[in-house]
């Protein structure tokens, strides 16, 4: 049986590169504000050190709930197409829209993709539970030193 090529759809490249510009852009946009906020913060501490210190605890807490909560969402995407995929034993599995063209694996092969979709999802997983909990517990490590 010939190989299946699924081909690329025009909207998913424009849909990718607009996500592209947005994600560059809410980073450049982040790491102007972290900026701003660190020299806010030297400031304070030079008049309220325990109000700066609060301040930093913060947000280095929200800094962990959201890296947490991005590591979470990717992992169940990623969860979710895996089971998809292993689901209709194809990868990629029928209606997702596709920015290249890709050979489609189809039995085995696509089930032992899935398996490892569904191994990175875990992976991704447990590294934001750990991840969230390292950096939320990370200041009070830091008090003790």
């Amino acid at each position: 049986m010939p190989a299946q090529i699924q081909l690329p759809d025009s909207r998913a490249r424009r849909t990718a590169v607009l996500l592209v510009l947005a994600i560059a852009f809410t980073g450049a946009v982040a790491a102007v504000a972290t900026n701003r906020y660190v020299e806010d913060l030297r400031e304070m501490a030079r008049e309220d050190p325990d109000l700066a210190i609060y301040q930093a605890v913060l947000a280095i807490r929200l800094l962990a709930v959201t890296i947490g909560v991005l590591l979470v969402g990717f992992a169940a995407w990623l969860s979710h197409l895996s089971l998809r995929s292993y689901r209709a034993a194809c990868f990629p599995p029928p209606g997702t829209r596709l920015i290249r063209e890709r050979t489609v694996a189809t039995g085995d092969a696509a089930r032992r993709q899935a398996r490892l979709g569904f191994a990175l999802a875990a992976l991704f997983a447990v590294a934001a539970v750990g991840l969230t909990a390292f950096l939320w517990h990370f200041p009070t490590l830091l008090a003790r030193v």
